[in-house]
């Protein structure tokens, strides 16, 4: 699983555009600051969708996430049980 560590918004003097920049590689540029926030948002969240979500819920827990904390089933169990609610 990928893990982003940093991201930044600078203004490009040259450009007079609004630099995105995650883990030190610039992804795109935005008008304003308030383009280049959305950009970066919809980037990250991008990323983040590419990741199954057996996956997430096993970086969230920091485990296998093939139970969840406390034996109380399956990953894909106690999320059933979540959206039958």
């Amino acid at each position: 699983m990928t893990t982003i560590d940093t991201t930044e918004i600078k203004y490009d003097r040259i450009t007079k555009d609004f630099a995105i920049y995650v883990d030190g590689k610039i992804i795109g540029y935005g008008r304003n600051y308030s383009e280049a926030e959305q950009k970066r948002t919809a980037y990250l969240a991008e990323q983040v969708s590419e990741v199954s979500p057996t996956a997430r819920m096993a970086a969230i827990w920091g485990q296998d996430a093939t139970t969840q904390p406390g034996g109380a089933g399956s990953v894909t169990e106690r999320m059933a049980r979540i959206w039958s609610e």
